[in-house]
C-alpha cells in the first residue's frame, strides 16, 4: 500500500513541476496577467478538469509561482551571504555581495523576477503564504547589517526630527536591536537596490549605463554606506554616539592626546594672556586670539572625554525573534485588494531574521 501510495506521491510532484513549468512559459510569452488554466493543460496536453485538481484556480498557480521565485532569488541571496561570511569578508563586501546575488538571478531569469517585483496582476490578492518567502531577501539584508552593527561596525546615519515616531514603530516591528536610523536607511537601501535591478532588467539603463556591473556594484556600496557599514575597521563609539544624539566621532588623527590626569591637552584653558588657538591633537597654531576648544565647547575635545571615562557599550540585546515577519505581513499584498487599473503581481517584503 505505502509502494503505491509513494508511486502516486511522485506522480504528483512530476506532474505539479510540468504545470509550473508550462505556466512560467506562458509568463514569458504572455505575461502573468494573461495566464491560463486552460492554454496549460492544453500544452501539457491534459483535460482542464485534472488540471482543476492540482491547481483549484489562476490565483492558486499564480501563488506557486510567486513563493517559487521569492524563494528562488532568498536562496540566491542566502548562499551568498554564507559564502561571504566563510571568506571572512568585510561587511560591505557581505552586502555588495548578497545583492549581487540578487541581480544575477533576475538577469538570469527576468520574467520570474517581473511576476514578483514588477506590476501586479489585476485581481489577483497574494496571500499570507507568500510572506514568509518574500522576506528572505530583507532577512539576508538585515542579518549583514545586524553582524556589522554588534561588531561595532555601523555609524548611524542621520534622521530628521520629524520621521523619528515612523523610525521608531519600524524598528520596533522589523529590527528592535538596530537604532532606529539604522532601520530607515536599511528599508531605503532595499528598496533602491529593487529599483536598480528593474532599471537594467526593463530597458531603462538602455544608452544610460553601458558597464552595468561596475555600475551596479558602485550604487550597491554607497548603499551600503548609507546604512551605516564602514569600510575599514570600524570605531566603537560611532554608533552609540550618533543614536543617542551625542557628537559624532573624531577621528583618530584628529583626537587629543591624554596627559597625567585624565586630562586632554586640548582641553588645557590657556591662560589670558596667550592667543594660541589649541586643536585637538595640535599645540602652538597661531589662532588669531582664539580661546582653546575647551572654552569654545570644541566637539572632538568633548568627545574624547566622554570615551576615556565611559565604560565599554553592553553587547546589544538579542531581538525576539516571534516579531520576524511583521514586516513581510506588513509590505506583501497579503488581504490588500489590487485596483482593476494596476498592472504587477507583488512586491516582496523585508523583513528582520
Amino acid at each position: 500500500m505505502s509502494t503505491v501510495r509513494g508511486a502516486r506521491e511522485r506522480a504528483r510532484v512530476e506532474v505539479t513541476a510540468a504545470i509550473k513549468d508550462e505556466a512560467r512559459n506562458q509568463l514569458a510569452a504572455e505575461g502573468a496577467a494573461k495566464l491560463s488554466l486552460r492554454a496549460v493543460a492544453r500544452e501539457l496536453g491534459m483535460a482542464s478538469s485534472a488540471l482543476y485538481r492540482y491547481f483549484p484556480s489562476r490565483d492558486d498557480l499564480l501563488t506557486a509561482l510567486i513563493v517559487d521565485a521569492y524563494d528562488a532569488v532568498g536562496e540566491a541571496a542566502e548562499t551568498a551571504w554564507a559564502g561571504a561570511r566563510d571568506a571572512a569578508a568585510t561587511h560591505p563586501a557581505r552586502w555588495v555581495a548578497v545583492a549581487c546575488a540578487v541581480r544575477d538571478r533576475a538577469l538570469a531569469h527576468p520574467h520570474e523576477y517581473a511576476l514578483i517585483y514588477g506590476s501586479p496582476v489585476p485581481g489577483y490578492t497574494a496571500p499570507p503564504d507568500t510572506v514568509g518567502p518574500a522576506s528572505r531577501v530583507g532577512q539576508v539584508l538585515i542579518g549583514v547589517v545586524r553582524a556589522a552593527h554588534l561588531a561595532e561596525g555601523v555609524a548611524v546615519p542621520p534622521l530628521t526630527d520629524g520621521l523619528r515616531p515612523e523610525a521608531a514603530r519600524m524598528a520596533a516591528d522589523l529590527a528592535a536591536d538596530l537604532p532606529p536610523a539604522v532601520v530607515v536607511a536599511l528599508v531605503s537601501a532595499w528598496a533602491q537596490l529593487s529599483g536598480l535591478i528593474s532599471f537594467e532588467l526593463f530597458g531603462q539603463f538602455d544608452r544610460v549605463v553601458e558597464d552595468r556591473e561596475q555600475f551596479f556594484r558602485h550604487s550597491v556600496h554607497e548603499l551600503g554606506r548609507s546604512v551605516g557599514l564602514l569600510d575599514g575597521r570600524p570605531q566603537a563609539p560611532a554608533a552609540r554616539a550618533a543614536d543617542r544624539g551625542r557628537p559624532g566621532p573624531c577621528p583618530p588623527s584628529c583626537r587629543a592626546p591624554v596627559e597625567p590626569g585624565g586630562r586632554t591637552r586640548a582641553q588645557r584653558v590657556l591662560p589670558a594672556h596667550e592667543s594660541r588657538f589649541v586643536r585637538p591633537g595640535r599645540l602652538g597654531r597661531t589662532g588669531g586670539g582664539r580661546r582653546s576648544p575647551a572654552v569654545r565647547g570644541n566637539r572632538h575635545s568633548t568627545w574624547t572625554t566622554r570615551t576615556t571615562n565611559a565604560a565599554a557599550p553592553s553587547a546589544a540585546p538579542v531581538r525576539d525573534s516571534t516579531r520576524s515577519a511583521t514586516f513581510g505581513r506588513s509590505m506583501s499584498r497579503a488581504g490588500r485588494k489590487i485596483p482593476a487599473n494596476v498592472t504587477t503581481a507583488t512586491t516582496a517584503p523585508l523583513t528582520s531574521a
